[in-house]
C-alpha cells in the first residue's frame, strides 16, 4: 500500500499549519493562502445549524471564500435530466442549501472600514475552543490613518437550542477617541457553490435557490423571509442586536426588499481603552420544523428569550454541553500531541454536524461544505454513528430515528425496483427519496439495507432498548429483511444475491458481492431473532406490527433458512474470499505506470475501464472482517487483507480506516499505525488537499474507530464487550471511554497493561484479551497484562444461567415438610376450636401436593386444595396478613415463619461443586440467576453466603409482584432472563424438577437441564422433557456446559421447525451421575 500510495498522498507530519494544543485549534497569523481551509476549520454548529468560519466583515483578499450557513435537512430540489431516462432512475435531486447569511457586522472607526486586507494587521489570531464550543478571532487592526483597534470576536451556535446562534462583537480603542459605527445584518442574496463536474466538492445548482418574499426591520430586530420554489420550505432568520459599554444611537437602514438585506447601524463615541460589546442574537426557524403561519411568532419569541437571559448564560449552558460530551467521549493520547489535537478536533466536528432531532442525519461534509449536496449516505451508520453509540447514546438514536421516519419512503422504493414486500432504502438521499442517478455506484449499493439494519441491531445490543425495539427496531429489521427473500435467488441451494454493487465503487454491478452476502445473512438473522423476542415477550406488539405491514405467515421462517443457507464462498486453495464471482478473473490494475497526478482513478478514467480490472476503491471485504470479525478466522484475515491491499487505491476517505482496524487485529501493527495516521489528521492538515470544500465526516468517526475499535480491540460479539488493546510504540499511554449498557467504562492502556475502571453503572461484564472475563462494580478497577500473541476469537454460545433454588437446597427439603404440618396443624387445632370438627393432618402425598402445584398467576392452589379437601373455606387475604389470621395469605405467611425458625439455627451450606460452579460462572462473566416459587429464596441465598453469586434472584415475593404465571408456564425464568438484560435464547435454565412445566414452556431457551428425568405420569398436556438429565454439578463448569450447548445446537435445526408448533417437545438425553441430597 504505502510504495503505492507514495505516487498518490502522503501524510508529513510537521506540515500541520496549527500548533498542538491539546485543547485548541490556533491560527496566527492570518495565512491568506489557507483562508478557504480555515473557513472550514473553524466552523462552528450544532447538527442543526453549520456556519462556516467566513469573517464578519466580508473577504476581500486575492484567494477564494466561500460563505456558507447550512440547516441540516432543508433543501431545495430539482429534477434530474436524463439524456436517456430508464423506468426507476431517481427522478429529483435534492440539494441542502446556502441560506441566509446572518453574519455580516461591519466596524468603521472615524469613517475607516475595518478589513483585514486594508490597513495592518498588527496581531492576530483565531481559536476553536474545543472544550467550550465556541471559536474566537482577536485583531489588533490600525486603520490607514493610524487609528488602533482591538477587536474580539466570538461565534456560538448553541448546543441547548438548535435554532439560535449567537456573536460576541467587541472593540476597544487603543490609541485613539472617536466615532465607532457598528452595522449589523442579515443578507438574502445567497447561492450554492455549483460544481457540476465534481459532485465531491458543491452542488449541483445553479443561481438563488431561496426567494425573498417578506423582510421586516423594527428597533434592533429585524428578519428576512425566504423560499424554496420546487421543495416549498419556508426560512425565516431572524436578528435582534444589544448593545453595551457605551451610549450610543440605534439607526435603521432602509434596504427595499429586492435588494434582500436589512441592516442596523449603532453609533457611539468610543473612548480609548472602553470596550463596547455587540452581541448579535440569530435565529433559524424553518417549516420543516413548525407550521408556516408559527415561524415569525416563534422566532421572535426565541429571540426576546435569549435576549432576557444575556449571553452569559448561553455561554455557561454551551460549557456544560460541552463538559458533559468531553466526559463521555474524550480520548487522551500521552506521547503525541499533534495527534491528541487530531483526535479531539474530529470528535468536536461529528458532535457539530451530527443530527440529533430524529429528522435528520449526518452529511459527508457536515455542516461545513456543499460536496456531494449534502446528501446523506451509509456513512452515518457505519462510520459515525458508533462514536455516538458508545459515548453518547442519546445522541445515536435520533440518527436511527430519522431513518425509521423515512421508511415509508423506503417502502415505495422497493416497490419501484418490483419488490412487493420490504423496503429498500436510498443510497444518497436528504428527505427519504434516492438522489443518485448514477445507479452502478448508488442504487445497486443496496448493502445499505444491511447497513442500516445492522446499526439497529448494534444500538439494541449496547442499550436494551427494549421500547426501540418494539416501535422502532424490529419494523425496520423485518422489512429489511423482507426485501432481501424477493431480491435474492436460490441457485444450487444457496441463497445468493445477482447484480449489485458493493462498497468497492470501482467495481459495480456483480454477483455475489461477499460485503452485500454476508451482511444480508446476519440482516436475516437479526430479523429472526428479533420476531422470537416479540414473539414470547411481546406478543401483542408483534401482532400489531404483522397487521401494519402485511404479514404473511412462515416469513420468518424463510429468514432463517436464507440466513443459515446464503453463498459466502471461500477459495480453499488461496484461503482467500472472492470480493464477487467475478473478481478474480480480471485483469490486475498496473498501478506502476499510473502516475500520482492520475489518482482518484474516477476523475481520470472512464467507469468501464476501471469496473474491468482488478482494483478496489476502498474497503469492501475487508469491512466485513471488521464488522463482522467473528465469522472469520485469525488465517483467514490475514490472507485476505494480503490479498487485498495491494489491491486498494484507497481512493475514499472511508478506506484507510478500516484498513488500520484490522491491520490491528491481525498483528500488522506498523501498518496499522501508518493507515492511522494518514485518518487522524486528514481534515486539520488536509492531507488530501481538499478540506477547503469541508471535512470528512466518516473519516473522522473511522478516527475513533481506528483506536478504540483497532487499537483496544474493542468489539460487540454476542452482546458481550470484548478489548484486545496493544499500545502503539509511537505513544506512552491512551486513554478513551465507553458507553455500555448504562455504564461508564475508562480504559487506559500503557506499554504492558490494561486498567479498567467503571465509573457509572451498577456493573459490567467484558472479556478482555479474548481469554479473560472481567466483572466490574461501580468504582471498581482491574488492571491486566497486554496478551504477547494473537489468538482466533472464541465466543462464548450463551449469556446466562438460570437455576432453580432447590437444586441447592434439597438438603432442608424436609424442613418444609416439617414447617407445612407445624403451621397446618396450628391453623387446623384453631379451626377445631371454632367448629368442633376433627381435621386429618396433612398426609406426605398432600404434602407434596402442597409444594409442587404452582398453576397460573396462584402460587397458593396446592393449599387451597388441601383445604377444600377439608371443607374448608377462607379468604385469599393479603401478603401482609399476620401469620395467625384464618387467610390464605396468613397461612402462607404462618408456614414460612415455621420454616425459617426450624432452619434459623442450622448450618445451611452449599456444597463444593455447586460452589465450583456458580464461582467459575461468575468469574467467567456469565450471568447467574436463581429462580424459586418459595419467598423464603433471598433469605436461603444470604443464610447460605451465595448471594452475592447471583446476578439476579426471582423469587415467590417477585412472582406474586408481577403476576407472573405458575406452572406449567415459565414465566419465573423467563423474567429472570429480562432482569440479566438478555434473553432466553442466549440462557440455559437449569431444574431439579421438570415434571409440571408444558412442552413449549422452555421453547427458546438455549439449553435445557433437569437433575431428574421427567416422570412417566402425564396430564392433558404434553410435558416438558429436557434436552439433557444432568444428576450432578461435579466437574460441571463453564466449558462443559459450552460443549453441552454446542453438542445441541448441532441437532437445532431439524428441531426448529417443532418450536414454531410443529413440534413443541424436546427429545432428552441423558448423562451419568449421582446427584445426591446436599449434605450441610
Amino acid at each position: 500500500f504505502f510504495s503505492t500510495m507514495s505516487k498518490r498522498r502522503q501524510y508529513a507530519p510537521g506540515t500541520t499549519l496549527y500548533d498542538p494544543d491539546p485543547w485548541h485549534v490556533i491560527e496566527s497569523p492570518y495565512i491568506p493562502e489557507a483562508h478557504m481551509k480555515n473557513e472550514t476549520i473553524f466552523a462552528v454548529g450544532n447538527g442543526y445549524i453549520g456556519m462556516r468560519a467566513s469573517f464578519e466583515e466580508g473577504y476581500e483578499g486575492a484567494h477564494s471564500s466561500v460563505k456558507g450557513i447550512f440547516l441540516n435537512g432543508f433543501y431545495e430540489r430539482h429534477e434530474i435530466k436524463y439524456p436517456e431516462g430508464a423506468f426507476g432512475y431517481a427522478r429529483y435531486d435534492d440539494t441542502m442549501l446556502n441560506v441566509t447569511n446572518s453574519l455580516p457586522i461591519l466596524l468603521t472607526i472615524e469613517g475607516e472600514r475595518f478589513s483585514m486586507f486594508r490597513g495592518q494587521v498588527l496581531d492576530y489570531n483565531r481559536v476553536l475552543v474545543l472544550q467550550a464550543g465556541v471559536m474566537t478571532r482577536s485583531i489588533l487592526w490600525q486603520s490607514p490613518k493610524g487609528h488602533q483597534v482591538q477587536i474580539t470576536i466570538t461565534r456560538c451556535v448553541c448546543q441547548v437550542n438548535k435554532h439560535l446562534a449567537i456573536i460576541r462583537y467587541s472593540v476597544k480603542p487603543v490609541n485613539f477617541d472617536g466615532k465607532i459605527e457598528l452595522q449589523s445584518g442579515l443578507d438574502g442574496k445567497v447561492t450554492n457553490l455549483t460544481a457540476e463536474n465534481d459532485p465531491r466538492v458543491g452542488a449541483n445548482i445553479s443561481g438563488q435557490a431561496l426567494q425573498t418574499i417578506y423582510t421586516k426591520q423594527k428597533g434592533t430586530y429585524a428578519c428576512i423571509e425566504q423560499r424554496t420554489q420546487v421543495s416549498q420550505f419556508f426560512l425565516v432568520c431572524a436578528m435582534d442586536n444589544t448593545l453595551e459599554g457605551a451610549a450610543h444611537t440605534v439607526q435603521e437602514e432602509f434596504h427595499d426588499i429586492h435588494s434582500q438585506k436589512k441592516f442596523v447601524k449603532f453609533t457611539c463615541d468610543g473612548k480609548k481603552g472602553e470596550t463596547l460589546v455587540l452581541t448579535k442574537w440569530i435565529t433559524y426557524i424553518t417549516s420543516r420544523d413548525y407550521e408556516k403561519d408559527e415561524l415569525h411568532r416563534r422566532s421572535s419569541q426565541m429571540l426576546r428569550e435569549a435576549v432576557s437571559q444575556g449571553y452569559e448564560a448561553y455561554e455557561q449552558q454551551q460549557a456544560e454541553f460541552y463538559r458533559h460530551f468531553w466526559a463521555q467521549s474524550d480520548i487522551e493520547i500521552r506521547g503525541d500531541p499533534y495527534l491528541q489535537q487530531g483526535m479531539r478536533f474530529n470528535m468536536f466536528h461529528l458532535v457539530q454536524s451530527t443530527g440529533r432531532d430524529g429528522s435528520t442525519n449526518v452529511g459527508a461534509k457536515g455542516l461545513t461544505g456543499e460536496g456531494y449536496n449534502g446528501h446523506y449516505f451509509w456513512d452515518g451508520e457505519v462510520y459515525v454513528l458508533p462514536f455516538f453509540l458508545y459515548t453518547n447514546p442519546e445522541m445515536a438514536k435520533p440518527l436511527l430515528l430519522h431513518r425509521y421516519h423515512t421508511l415509508d419512503s423506503a417502502r415505495d422504493r422497493a416497490r419501484e425496483m418490483s419488490i412487493q414486500r420490504g423496503a429498500l432504502f436510498p443510497w444518497r438521499t436528504i428527505c427519504g427519496e434516492e438522489c443518485s442517478s448514477f445507479f452502478p455506484a448508488g442504487t445497486a449499493q443496496v448493502h445499505i439495507n444491511s447497513d442500516i439494519a445492522y446499526a439497529f441491531n448494534s444500538y439494541i445490543q449496547a442499550t436494551n432498548d427494549r421500547d426501540f425495539l418494539v416501535h422502532y427496531g424490529a419494523e425496520v429489521l423485518f422489512e429489511t429483511a423482507r426485501f432481501w427473500i424477493e431480491f435474492g435467488t436460490w441457485q444450487n441451494n444457496t441463497f445468493q444475491i445477482h447484480g449489485v454493487t458493493g462498497p468497492d465503487e470501482y467495481t459495480a454491478i456483480v454477483d455475489n458481492n461477499f460485503y452485500t452476502n454476508i451482511m444480508a445473512m446476519v440482516n436475516l438473522q437479526n430479523a429472526h431473532d428479533a420476531y422470537a423476542i416479540l414473539q414470547s415477550e411481546e406478543p401483542e406488539a408483534l401482532q400489531l406490527l404483522k397487521g401494519k405491514i402485511g404479514w404473511v405467515e412462515g416469513e420468518e421462517m424463510e429468514w432463517e433458512r436464507a440466513s443459515k443457507k446464503m453463498y459466502l464462498p471461500h477459495d480453499k486453495s488461496t484461503n482467500i474470499h472472492p470480493q464477487d464471482d467475478s473478481f478474480l478473473k480480471k485483469k490486475p490494475w498496473d498501478f506502476e505506470d499510473t502516475p500520482r497526478s492520475k489518482y482518484p482513478l474516477l476523475m481520470h478514467f472512464h467507469p468501464l475501464v476501471i469496473y474491468k480490472h482488478r482494483v478496489c476503491k476502498q474497503a469492501d471485504l475487508i469491512l466485513a472482517h471488521f464488522l463482522l470479525g467473528d465469522k472469520f478466522t485469525l488465517k483467514e484475515k490475514r490472507a485476505d487483507f494480503d490479498y487485498y491491499e495491494p489491491l486498494t487505491t484507497h481512493d475514499s476517505s472511508l478506506s484507510t480506516s478500516i484498513f488500520s482496524i484490522v491491520a490491528s487485529e491481525i498483528g500488522y501493527h506498523t501498518k496499522a499505525y501508518e493507515y492511522f495516521m494518514c485518518t487522524a489528521r486528514m481534515d486539520i492538515d488536509d492531507v488530501n488537499k481538499n478540506v477547503h470544500h469541508g471535512i470528512h465526516t466518516a473519516c473522522m468517526g473511522g478516527t475513533w474507530l481506528c483506536l478504540v475499535g483497532g487499537f483496544a480491540g474493542m468489539r460487540v460479539y454476542n452482546k458481550m464487550l470484548h478489548f484486545d488493546p496493544y499500545l502503539p510504540m509511537e505513544w506512552d499511554s491512551y486513554v478513551f471511554h465507553l458507553t455500555f449498557k448504562g455504564a461508564r467504562l475508562k480504559v487506559e492502556i500503557t506499554g504492558k497493561t490494561a486498567t479498567y475502571t467503571l465509573i457509572d453503572g451498577k456493573s459490567l461484564r467484558f472479556i478482555h484479551s479474548w481469554t479473560t472475563r472481567v466483572s466490574l462494580k461501580t468504582g471498581k478497577s482491574v488492571t491486566l497484562k497486554l496478551k504477547d500473541k494473537f489468538t482466533d476469537i472464541a465466543t462464548l454460545e450463551f449469556d446466562g444461567v438460570i437455576f432453580e433454588m432447590d437444586l441447592f437446597t434439597a438438603q432442608i427439603d424436609e424442613y418444609h415438610q416439617q414447617a407445612w404440618n407445624e403451621a397446618l396443624n396450628e391453623f387446623l387445632a384453631r379451626r377445631r376450636k371454632i367448629d368442633g370438627k376433627d381435621y386429618p393432618p396433612p398426609s406426605h402425598e398432600e404434602y407434596e401436593i402442597l409444594k409442587h402445584t404452582v398453576t397460573g398467576s396462584d402460587r397458593h392452589a396446592g393449599l387451597r386444595q388441601f383445604l377444600q379437601s377439608r371443607g374448608i373455606d377462607v379468604p385469599p387475604g393479603t401478603s401482609i396478613d399476620p401469620p395467625t389470621e384464618a387467610t390464605i395469605c396468613g397461612l402462607s405467611n404462618l408456614k414460612r415463619t415455621k420454616f425459617r425458625e426450624i432452619v434459623e439455627p442450622l448450618d445451611v451450606s452449599v456444597d463444593a461443586d455447586s460452589l465450583a460452579l456458580l464461582k467459575d460462572l461468575h468469574e467467567e462473566g456469565i450471568q447467574v440467576a436463581c429462580v424459586s416459587y418459595s419467598k423464603n429464596c433471598r433469605w436461603l441465598l444470604e443464610k447460605a453466603g451465595v448471594i452475592h453469586l447471583f446476578n439476579v434472584v426471582v423469587d415467590g415475593q417477585k412472582f406474586s409482584e408481577l403476576g407472573l404465571a405458575g406452572k406449567p408456564a415459565a414465566d419465573l425464568f423467563i423474567r429472570a432472563a429480562e432482569e440479566m438484560n438478555t434473553q432466553p435464547m442466549r440462557c440455559v435454565a437449569w431444574l431439579q424438577d421438570i415434571d409440571g412445566y408444558r412442552a413449549d414452556a422452555f421453547k427458546h431457551f438455549k439449553l435445557l437441564l433437569s437433575a431428574s428425568a421427567p416422570s412417566e405420569v402425564q396430564g392433558e398436556e404434553l410435558p416438558a422433557e429436557p434436552d439433557l438429565v444432568v444428576s450432578s454439578f461435579k466437574d460441571v463448569n463453564t466449558d462443559v456446559i459450552e460443549e453441552w450447548v454446542k453438542q445441541e445446537q448441532e441437532k437445532s435445526f431439524s428441531r426448529m421447525k417443532g418450536r414454531h408448533g410443529s413440534r413443541l417437545g424436546r427429545s432428552s438425553s441423558s448423562l451419568t451421575g449421582d446427584i445426591s441430597p446436599k449434605k450441610q
